[in-house]
């Protein structure tokens, strides 16, 4: 008993620790994080630093010019 106990408190650090630095890196920790939960909208460097599937995605859906093979300035 006294044993799990210890890997009980020991877990539960350890999970304290990913909460808390979880929290720290969607706020704080990374620029454009917190805004981008507040407003629902990124910055067009932050979503391809981040998400570049996603980005391409987005920019077919709105350009039909735009191809996975092309830059963004090329479908302009």
């Amino acid at each position: 008993m006294q044993i799990a106990q210890v890997v009980h408190a020991v877990l539960a650090m350890l999970f304290i620790a990913v909460i808390i630095a979880h929290i720290y890196i969607g706020t704080l920790g990374m620029e454009g994080a917190f805004e981008a939960m507040a407003t629902g909208e990124v910055d067009l460097n932050w979503a391809k630093e981040h998400h570049d599937l996603w980005l391409e995605q987005q920019l077919s859906k709105e350009s039909p010019a735009f191809r996975s093979g092309q830059s963004a300035a090329a479908a302009e």
